[in-house]
């Protein structure tokens, strides 16, 4: 048990490291943003309205294609290969 607690106290160590790189990345990333933040929250606002309806668009497609009928074995299901289940004890 010795090896899993030195694992453990080496993972939780990494924590401190990670939010002070983010912290800082942050920061950094607002000091020298080319633009103003209210320009950098409209075009966040607008890449994630195009990419909702990019979305929506593919789960619309997707819902009226028809489905494909020469599906090949490996798109089958276990049920329809033929081979009968185990039942398991």
């Amino acid at each position: 048990m010795e090896i899993e607690e030195i694992r453990g106290r080496e993972r939780r160590s990494l924590w401190p490291a990670f939010l002070a790189g983010t912290a800082a990345g942050v920061v950094l990333g607002m000091l020298y943003a080319p633009s103003t933040g209210e320009e950098n929250r409209r075009d966040l606002a607008d890449w994630l309205r195009e990419k909702r309806e990019q979305t929506r668009d593919a789960f619309s497609r997707r819902r009226h294609e028809p489905a494909e009928s020469g599906a090949g074995p490996e798109r089958r299901s276990y049920r329809d290969s033929g081979k009968e289940a185990v039942a398991s004890r």
